[in-house]
């Protein structure tokens, strides 16, 4: 499974068009082929996040929650395998 970066909340692949694989430690099988992103997906990254800045801060809190609680159910986790929301 290839997975891609998620920035200005599109899917995308690095901008190098490199990936890397990697390895469930436990038991050293593949988990899949991430993108490798650059110096350059950063930048593109922050700057999303900086225009999208005001629209969040606004979004009542229960919200957030939610929409990161979909996105952890979008990219096959859970909250219990998850940091802290």
């Amino acid at each position: 499974m290839n997975h891609n970066i998620l920035i200005g909340g599109k899917w995308v692949r690095s901008s190098s068009g490199e990936t890397f694989e990697s390895l469930n430690p436990a038991t050293e099988k593949p988990l899949g082929m991430f993108q490798a992103g650059t110096a350059h997906d950063v930048d593109l990254a922050v700057d999303a996040a900086q225009k999208a800045l005001p629209s969040w801060s606004d979004f009542p809190l229960p919200g957030e929650a939610r929409s990161c609680s979909e996105w952890l159910t979008f990219s096959g986790r859970t909250r219990s395998a998850s940091p802290a929301l």
